[in-house]
């Protein structure tokens, strides 16, 4: 992760390893993407899916419960987006 994303990580009070917000005892989890690119290309959003995926089933396993997963995609380019675009898959 660039020096950039990490400080947006730490901005938004990610934690530093697994699941960036675990919201509601790990119920509601959120995952933070940064992207300096103009577009998200289908092998990003196919990664980062698979990502929060193995964390919601290792949730999944050590609590019995499924839990709600997001991840939000930040386009930080200013020279494409101006001040930023988020895009949210799961």
């Amino acid at each position: 992760m660039s020096s950039a994303g990490t400080t947006f990580h730490d901005t938004m009070g990610a934690a530093p390893r697994g699941i960036d917000l675990p919201l509601y005892r790990g119920a509601f989890q959120v995952e933070l993407k940064t992207h300096y690119t103009r577009f998200l290309t289908p092998p990003q959003i196919s990664s980062a899916s698979s990502q929060s995926f193995g964390y919601s089933q290792r949730y999944q396993l050590r609590t019995g419960l499924v839990p709600i997963r997001q991840v939000r995609h930040y386009m930080l380019n200013p020279m494409e987006h101006g001040v930023g675009y988020r895009v949210d898959s799961h």
